[in-house]
């Protein structure tokens, strides 16, 4: 196979559509997170995968809830 694909989603309120494009940047923390995260676990995950030879992107599904798609390339 050309690559590997996992997707994660849930049936939340989603992201805020003006956090998508900024959901992997360092320490971005988006309008409705909630605790004391540092805003640092997306662009590491984001990292790892790059290195890995993949890519993980986030949006929101047609029906409500934030989906995550990752794909590891074959090499």
């Amino acid at each position: 196979p050309l690559y590997a694909e996992i997707f994660i989603w849930d049936e939340g309120d989603g992201f805020a559509p003006e956090d998508i494009p900024h959901l992997f940047q360092r320490f971005y923390r988006g309008k409705r997170s909630v605790g004391d995260g540092m805003g640092i676990g997306l662009s590491l995950a984001q990292s790892i995968f790059e290195l890995q030879n993949g890519n993980i992107t986030a949006r929101n599904l047609p029906s409500g809830g934030a989906c995550f798609e990752i794909r590891v390339y074959s090499h």
